[in-house]
């Protein structure tokens, strides 16, 4: 990713800070509509997955410039999620749900750039977790 899509992916996030509960709920939302069979993995309470959302997202933001330095946690992360019954096949419906979320909460400020700023750092996490997710399942795991 380039300096101009990082900075403007960090700018995009700080004008979300204020409403991320909101993006929060939102994400779960879209989520679960778009796929209802995906609410089982989760909590009936989903405040503290909320929580999670955000700091993760956050996350993201601040170590855009070198998510990789994040990958030994997104790995240990993708081995965790493994025993939550998450699937390879689950992760594009997350990014997708987290980039509906992201636009919505963004309003006008949301551009096919910023879009792609956002897909390009959700799928460098995906992957990470998923090299960790491969390694909890032996090495086996379908991407």
């Amino acid at each position: 990713m380039d300096s101009a899509s990082r900075h403007m992916l960090r700018r995009n996030f700080r004008s979300l800070v204020p409403g991320l509960h909101a993006l929060a709920t939102s994400f779960y939302d879209i989520l679960f509509r778009d796929h209802p069979e995906l609410r089982r993995l989760f909590p009936s309470d989903l405040g503290q997955q909320k929580n999670y959302l955000m700091t993760a997202l956050a996350l993201v933001a601040k170590h855009v410039d070198n998510i990789a330095a994040l990958e030994p946690s997104l790995r240990d992360l993708g081995r965790r999620h493994v025993g939550y019954g998450a699937r390879p096949e689950h992760y594009p419906m997350v990014r997708d749900a987290a980039l509906g979320a992201l636009a919505a909460a963004s309003g006008a400020e949301w551009t096919s750039e910023l879009a792609a700023a956002w897909g390009e750092a959700i799928d460098t996490v995906s992957a990470a977790m998923l090299k960790g997710a491969a390694e909890a399942a032996g090495g086996t795991l379908a991407a």
